[in-house]
């Protein structure tokens, strides 16, 4: 709830009626709790708060009556990690003394962020491709300028696209075999070069400043998802095009996760240079995995959960798991 749109008559009546679900009367509340001038924020969620700590707690260890019910008493300080709770029934009153707050919102923050997601998963679905806001760096205009002379504008040119092969000595290192010691594996069983070794092979067959990506467009973005399209160029010439993406979990990651977009489009336009193609055959996959692979029994080192992870033979699993 957006408590701008509330004033506090109505903040008031909302909690009233919540915590008459409880089964306290309306006028019982009236003379019981008193919503205090000062921060509306902190009013409403003590609010909120304790008519579902009251729900859960009546739930838990009052089940023989529907009458009592408990709530924080209103003197409740932001600053205080603990505080009385009173539980009321006519006239009468249980204070069983101090309760701690602070654990109590860790406990029952898992259910609200489940049910955050369940809300957000549902916006994600509905909610439209959007342009990612773009800088000085990747401006539109800059893009559609016409090039200068003898230059190409890479945002839209194909120039060079198969007129003549590369180089053997260039070739052979673009089609050179990977080294097993530099193919990972990720738990779930998906081999990867990492992407700085792309850049050495393509630094090492063109030199370093003779290939570049050249962004197609703008980026795209999604609320949990950014894309961009790029072209690899190599010796001012145009080699391929892909859109690359990655994840992210919060738009303060946005930065990095346009530079992992980056990097994932490099990857997927290496594929039409033969470099580590071996990572797409299904044949080699099964081989190496086979010899220098293990799938190993997992625990989570917190939860304590069991799944079957995979790892090379000389690696160790990384934290959160360790092998059981």
């Amino acid at each position: 709830m957006l408590l701008e749109k509330y004033d506090d008559a109505t903040i008031q009546a909302i909690y009233k009626v919540a915590l008459n679900i409880c089964s306290i009367e309306t006028d019982q509340i009236a003379k019981q709790t008193v919503l205090n001038e000062g921060d509306r924020k902190r009013q409403f969620k003590y609010a909120e708060d304790g008519v579902h700590f009251a729900r859960q707690f009546k739930r838990k260890c009052l089940p023989s009556t529907d009458e009592w019910c408990g709530h924080p008493i209103k003197s409740i300080c932001e600053q205080q990690e603990n505080a009385d709770l009173v539980f009321t029934k006519g006239k009468k009153a249980i204070n069983i003394g101090r309760f701690n707050w602070t654990a109590y919102y860790n406990e029952i923050e898992e259910e609200q962020v489940k049910a955050i997601d369940k809300v957000e998963a549902e916006k994600q679905l509905n909610s439209p491709v959007v342009d990612f806001p773009t800088t000085t760096q990747f401006d539109t205009l800059k893009l559609d300028n016409p090039p200068a002379e003898g230059s190409h504008n890479w945002s839209t040119s194909f120039h060079g696209l198969s007129t003549a092969r590369f180089p053997d000595e260039v070739a052979n290192i673009l089609l050179e075999p990977i080294k097993p010691e530099d193919i990972e594996i990720k738990p779930d069983g998906m081999l990867y070069l990492p992407e700085i070794k792309y850049r050495r092979i393509l630094n090492r067959a063109f030199g370093p400043g003779g290939w570049g990506l050249a962004p197609r467009g703008e980026h795209t973005i999604s609320p949990k998802n950014i894309s961009r399209e790029y072209a690899l160029i190599c010796a001012g010439r145009f080699v391929s095009q892909a859109r690359g993406e990655q994840d992210f979990f919060d738009v303060s990651g946005l930065p990095t996760a346009a530079e992992g977009c980056k990097s994932n489009a490099l990857m997927r336009c290496c594929k039409d240079l033969g470099v580590a193609s071996e990572l797409w055959d299904p044949v080699f996959i099964r081989k190496f995995k086979k010899k220098y692979c293990v799938e190993v029994w997992a625990e989570h080192v917190t939860t304590k959960k069991k799944k079957k992870l995979w790892k090379k033979k000389d690696d160790t699993l990384e934290y959160p798991y360790k092998e059981t």
